[in-house]
């Protein structure tokens, strides 16, 4: 009976084409191309969502959180002059 051994390189190779998989092919089949991906219509969602238009007061938003109980979404707004001050130099 004979024993198949495997080349010294193939562990090397295997490990390799692991962490190919891993950190480049995986992110473009599912995140790029979209693989397992069902895109839902609007119209699947309980939302009922309104543009605001016009306020100035919303020129320049930065952070946004969304609570799910009440459905409300929160925004960090300002205009565009003050907000060159949220951050000190």
């Amino acid at each position: 009976m004979a024993i198949f051994k495997f080349p010294t390189t193939f562990p090397i190779v295997l490990l390799g084409l692991a962490a190919l998989y891993q950190y480049l092919i995986r992110d473009l089949v599912f995140n790029t191309v979209g693989l397992g991906r069902h895109p839902q219509p609007i119209s699947d969602f309980p939302y009922k969502c309104r543009r605001i238009e016009n306020d100035p007061a919303i020129q320049a938003c930065e952070d946004m959180w969304l609570d799910e109980s009440s459905r409300q979404l929160f925004l960090a707004c300002s205009d565009p002059l003050s907000r060159k001050y949220w951050m000190p130099k």
